[in-house]
């Protein structure tokens, strides 16, 4: 594309510039180094103050003047899957400018994420991006690409980024409630839970690095009630003494327990439970399976559920859900599909 401004109406000098409108201009020169502020506002000007179009124009216009064989990915990173590809600009210029951390992303679905975070025994920190936002790329250009930051991430965390308005997206944004992008979280990926959030938008690298120390111990080595930071309130951050067990305490009888169906996945609901001891496990239930089957999953994993009833919390961001064991819903009915739930001693 060519820019040709001379047929255009020149940018007035003599008028003066809002608020709005000179941090844009800062934003432009920031991306296009040695040009101008009245190069910064004519193209501005001429993408209705698009900073993100407007560094578009201006390589376009660049190339147009100044034609150069455009570089070739030897090496390419992989794409998991066509429903969640990696966020790319489409311009080569910005491409190369805005590149997301390829060798820092996992690069999978959701739950491969967590699956891997949680066998490595790292925290996950997973980056919704859109691409209404530049401050998307922004991220991707000063904060991910940070050494710093990328050898903290390297070492200690895995990371995980997404768009908002894919599939895998969708699915974490509806979880999280996340509705401003660009979003950054830490995430427990034994119980799924939110342990640490910024303010949508930019996240200094700096503000990050000091954010993080936060999380130097693994996920195992860390007690989920004392560190987490935005993770939904429950029992286990209560300190009660648990009442002791008395021979004439009746037995408490959960439904027998099926073998865990092996069934095509669109008919299952996963559930992560952690339980009073630490463990964090994972169980497939038929959706059409009534709810009570998961105290009877609970009860099989600890040895002194025979005896004492048990009490079960949905954590859900923000707030935290009492499970009713009388409810005669499925669990497709009670809305349970890939959620956390805490097990403390009722």
């Amino acid at each position: 594309m060519e820019a040709n401004f001379d047929e255009e109406k020149p940018w007035n000098s003599s008028d003066s510039e809002t608020e709005e409108q000179q941090p844009l201009i800062s934003s432009f020169l920031e991306f296009v180094v040695g040009q101008s502020e009245e190069t910064a506002k004519q193209y501005l000007q001429e993408t209705n103050w698009n900073v993100e179009e407007a560094v578009r124009l201006f390589y376009g216009a660049a190339q147009d003047d100044n034609p150069a064989p455009v570089a070739q990915d030897d090496n390419p990173a992989p794409v998991a899957q066509d429903d969640n590809p990696a966020p790319v600009a489409q311009d080569d210029n910005l491409s190369a400018m805005f590149r997301p951390p390829y060798e820092l992303m996992y690069h999978g679905s959701f739950y491969g994420a967590i699956d891997f975070a949680e066998k490595q025994d790292k925290w996950l920190i997973v980056n919704v991006q859109s691409k209404r936002e530049f401050s998307s790329n922004m991220l991707n250009l000063e904060t991910w690409a940070n050494e710093a930051v990328s050898k903290t991430i390297a070492a200690d965390f895995v990371f995980w980024q997404v768009y908002d308005h894919v599939t895998e997206g969708k699915k974490v944004c509806n979880f999280y409630q996340l509705t401003s992008f660009p979003a950054v979280l830490v995430l427990d990926p034994s119980t799924g839970l939110q342990m640490k959030s910024w303010p949508p938008g930019m996240v200094e690298a700096t503000q990050l690095l000091k954010d993080l120390v936060l999380f130097r111990k693994r996920p195992s080595q860390t007690s989920l009630a004392t560190e987490a930071q935005d993770a939904p309130a429950s029992m286990d951050e209560l300190e009660i003494d648990e009442p002791p067990v008395t021979s004439s305490r009746q037995k408490v009888i959960y439904p027998d327990l099926p073998e865990e169906p092996k069934v095509d996945r669109t008919l299952l609901c996963r559930i992560g439970v952690r339980l009073p001891d630490g463990r964090s496990l994972r169980r497939n239930f038929l959706k059409t399976d009534p709810i009570q089957l998961l105290w009877s999953f609970c009860s099989s994993q600890l040895d002194k559920a025979e005896s004492r009833s048990l009490q079960l919390i949905q954590a859900i961001p923000g707030a935290s859900k009492t499970l009713n064991y009388d409810s005669k819903q499925t669990f497709e009915e009670s809305e349970l599909s890939n959620s956390m739930v805490s097990v403390t001693w009722g």
